[in-house]
């Protein structure tokens, strides 16, 4: 029996622990864990709800907050624009035009997000949004006087900066021939018509009023030196190019009081406009942000206290549910750790032989008392052990009967140091040794052809872990050698561990084996020397195509080489005789006009033709390293494919053959640009052998797209003759040509397959009508793989 603890409450405790043995310990436990349950939903239920009181403060802190963000950044946004528009009016770009257009966007949206769901600021947001408007509005204003500007200025004062030197070298022709006297008053009105260009340009660029002045004055002087010039003339070609020059001055003065009005209405627009609506936005704003943060800090006031309410519920509410539960924790336990402790005591007894201990508990109805039932059967059934021993015995000896009459080789070994303890007649023959001594002691080693192959199988045993279908050369005790499938498992031999081994001959089965690997190997190594010879002869078609690339490039070289050897040649002799001029102290003005347009011309011409080379030559250095590497990078599909076209070209213009490409723009492909260089040549070189007849000028079509899954489409099409149906299925086989007496190779085409299969991850398709030409069709993944 178990004893009852002395005193009081201790007492009363144990009686209510032994009382509640009369409930299973499984509802126990759940009894346990349901007060448990209680006490953490009780607890979750107060974390939830004061969760919620403390989200819902926080909430309304985060938006004053984010409301505080939010204006402080349409704030930014607004002197940012500010500070763009002052930029663009005095250097209009495109890309400063397009950072405008995308700011003011942004910024309306920022604003339209703002006061939506606050009717505390909506007010002060209208009216936010109404000065953004008028701010924009005035931004577009200026934008269309700028436009107006520069039309002004592009189809006035440059078209006359254009025509006017015309007239005046005519008009100073003339008057050589005619009336000489009439030179000194043309030089006078010629600078100051240069004089009046040079201010009306400034004047446009900087509104400078002085600049403006200037030009006017300019102006006035050649209106004035006209008349004389008229009077001098006495000339109908002389009058006749006077008057277009008075024409063209009274449409230069017309221009320059268009540019002053614009840019006066411009400068008030930035005053008035500009600066003063964001002075004006600025002011709503601080008064926004004042209200704003008002509310930031009374809600972080009211998230303080909801934290200090929340925290002081759930730790009284916590303590108290925690002290119950563990007082009822601590009872169940006690009903189940002490009957728990007697039934120890009593295994450990049987355990050590003692079967005469009385085992209590038994008759009580909880699972405890099921385990003790338990325990006295398991002590019955102990004291019937001895007999089940005997039994066992006699099966042994009918094991041993079965393993010596066996057809299979069978041999044990022990797993400690793995000497053979036994070995059936069976396994005897296979190794042909006489005598059961004999057999044990052999050492395994010795019967392996190969020691590695003893060592390997010793190495698995020490594992303890089966083997199953090792083959290995056997030795005989004669010498001979044959081949022998082992399984081996682990078993318990004379009370130890050990390994039981099956030995099956397979000598038989391992020739034919060997037999058909040698076969094999024969076959693989001529595959091998065919894919080598293959490889050397797309090595040879990768070398052509390169010398073409060559070839095509110097050919578009030497274009701008010379254009640009012809400008530097021109620009020198005219340096040498504007310097024989200078030496000789008779240089003009006029001449020294010419040169500088002579000059910037000839730099013109030399800039344009050498970046022209650059680029070709930078073309010509990135496709020779596309067909003789095989780097992967990004590149731009239709591009490149022009590029590969540019190195192509003198074998398609003799005869006029003209390829249009249509491609998307910034179609940009991750992968191999060499085996797309080597597909587009092959291809083109198909067609030039293969389509079109002698003499015949032929269309070559390239269209790009993309398919499903980010693939890339490409399809190549010509007008040529087209293919047979006959030999249309033969046409990507290796060394299949038609044009065999021609010095074909058949692999062109057989290439192109192999690239788009194995290097580019994609496939290849071709449609032919004869007479009507054939389309290849090839798609491969946009972003290719490794390798």
């Amino acid at each position: 029996m178990i004893a009852m603890p002395r005193g009081g409450i201790a007492a009363r405790l144990w009686l209510w622990a032994r009382s509640i043995r009369s409930i299973p310990v499984g509802r126990r436990i759940f009894l346990m864990v349901a007060l448990n349950g209680l006490v953490m939903a009780v607890f979750g239920g107060l974390i939830i709800g004061g969760a919620g009181i403390v989200q819902t403060q926080w909430e309304e802190v985060r938006r004053a907050r984010a409301l505080d963000r939010l204006f402080v950044g349409i704030d930014s946004d607004i002197g940012r624009l500010q500070n763009l528009v002052h930029r663009y009016l005095h250097t209009p770009t495109e890309p400063l035009l397009v950072e405008i257009d995308g700011r003011q966007k942004a910024l309306l949206d920022k604003l339209a997000a703002s006061g939506a769901p606050d009717p505390e600021i909506a007010g002060d947001v209208s009216r936010l949004t109404a000065a953004s408007n008028r701010f924009f509005g005035s931004f577009d204003a200026l934008r269309d006087i700028k436009t107006r500007l520069r039309r002004t200025y592009d189809m006035a004062i440059l078209n006359a900066g254009a025509e006017m030197p015309v007239l005046y070298t005519t008009l100073e022709a003339a008057a050589r021939e005619r009336n000489p006297a009439m030179l000194g008053h043309l030089g006078k009105a010629r600078e100051a018509f240069a004089d009046a260009l040079l201010a009306a340009t400034a004047f446009y660029l900087s509104a400078d009023e002085a600049s403006a002045d200037r030009a006017e004055r300019n102006l006035d002087t050649i209106v004035a030196s006209i008349p004389r010039m008229r009077a001098m003339a006495h000339d109908s070609v002389l009058d006749g190019a006077l008057d277009a020059i008075a024409r063209r001055v009274e449409l230069l003065r017309q221009a320059m009081s268009v540019m002053r009005h614009s840019i006066e209405r411009q400068n008030r627009l930035v005053i008035d406009e500009v600066d003063g609506g964001q002075r004006a936005m600025a002011s709503i704003i601080d008064r926004l942000l004042s209200h704003v943060r008002q509310r930031e800090t009374e809600a972080e006031r009211r998230f303080d206290n909801a934290i200090w309410r929340v925290g002081v519920l759930l730790g009284v509410t916590g303590l108290l549910f925690l002290t119950a539960s563990a007082a009822v924790s601590w009872l169940i336990g006690q009903s189940i750790r002490r009957p728990l402790r007697s039934l120890m005591e009593a295994m450990r007894a049987i355990a050590g032989g003692d079967y005469s201990r009385p085992i209590h508990g038994t008759a009580v109805t909880d699972e405890i008392g099921a385990m003790a039932r338990s325990l006295e059967v398991f002590k019955d059934n102990a004291i019937a052990k001895q007999a089940m021993e005997r039994e066992r015995e006699v099966q042994e000896r009918r094991w041993r009967t079965m393993l010596e009459t066996s057809p299979v080789g069978i041999s044990i070994i022990s797993a400690h140091d793995h000497r053979r303890l036994y070995s059936n007649p069976r396994f005897n023959a296979m190794f042909g040794l006489v005598g059961s001594n004999a057999v044990l002691g052999v050492p395994i080693a010795d019967t392996f052809a190969d020691p590695a192959d003893a060592r390997r199988l010793l190495d698995a045993l020490r594992t303890d872990g089966p083997v199953s279908g090792m083959e290995v050369l056997r030795r005989r005790a004669d010498g001979t050698t044959w081949w022998c499938l082992l399984d081996v498992r682990p078993m318990e031999f004379d009370g130890g561990p050990a390994h039981i081994v099956w030995h099956y001959d397979i000598t038989f089965r391992r020739n034919a084996q060997e037999e058909l690997r040698a076969a094999k190997e024969r076959a693989e190594r001529a595959l091998v020397e065919l894919r080598e010879m293959q490889e050397s002869l797309i090595q040879s078609e990768k070398m052509a195509a390169l010398g073409s690339l060559v070839a095509g490039v110097a050919h578009e070289i030497n274009t701008p080489v010379g254009i640009t050897v012809t400008a530097a040649s021109h620009l020198a002799d005219e340096t040498a005789s504007l310097r024989a001029c200078l030496e000789s102290g008779n240089i003009r003005r006029s001449e020294l006009n010419r040169y500088v347009a002579v000059a910037e011309e000839a730099s013109q011409r030399l800039l344009a033709n050498a970046h022209r080379a650059a680029e070709l030559i930078q073309s010509f250095k990135q496709v020779a390293v596309d067909q003789t590497r095989d780097d992967r990078r990004v590149f731009d599909l239709g591009q490149y494919i022009n590029e590969i076209l540019v190195s192509l070209g003198p074998r398609l213009r003799p005869v006029g053959h003209t390829v249009r490409v249509d491609c998307p723009e910034e179609l940009e492909v991750d992968g191999y640009p060499g085996p797309v260089a080597q597909v587009m040549t092959n291809l083109v070189m198909n067609s030039l052998v293969h389509a079109f007849e002698p003499g015949r000028r032929g269309a070559i079509t390239i269209t790009v797209g993309q398919g499903p899954d980010d693939e890339v489409v490409l399809t190549y099409a010509d007008d040529g003759k087209g293919i047979p149906p006959d030999i249309l299925p033969r046409i990507f086989d290796p060394f299949f040509t038609t044009n065999r007496t021609g010095g074909g190779t058949g692999l062109g085409l057989n290439i192109v397959y192999n690239i788009v299969q194995q290097k580019l991850r994609g496939r290849i398709g071709v449609e032919s009508v004869p007479g009507q030409g054939a389309r290849f069709t090839v798609r491969f993944p946009r972003r290719m793989g490794e390798g």
